[in-house]
């Protein structure tokens, strides 16, 4: 899992026992986008938790992750519900 489509800069996480560091949420905090719950309302709730070391940071703990499939160097919209999201470069995240 990586934070850009590239591949290049991994998920952050932490060791079992140790806090996520402080230069890393910065890093996931940058990539936050703020919406409505009920955009992220899917049966499959679990599909979209945060990494097991993010729960109990007190920044991180609450985030829903999209984790949107890369396929031949174009990221893929993810259903969720009975809609798609998808983080357009131009206009942001998109709900279809």
């Amino acid at each position: 899992m990586t934070l850009d489509p590239e591949g290049k800069e991994s998920l952050p996480s932490a060791s079992e026992g140790d806090r996520v560091p402080a230069a890393a949420v910065r890093k996931v905090m940058r990539r936050t986008i703020p919406v409505r719950s009920d955009w992220l309302h899917s049966p499959d709730g679990d599909s979209m938790s945060p990494p097991g070391s993010w729960t109990e940071h007190p920044m991180l703990g609450d985030l829903r992750v999209l984790y949107q499939p890369v396929q031949a160097g174009t990221v893929q919209a993810v259903q969720v519900g009975d809609k798609t999201l998808h983080l357009d470069e131009n206009l942001g995240l998109v709900r279809g």
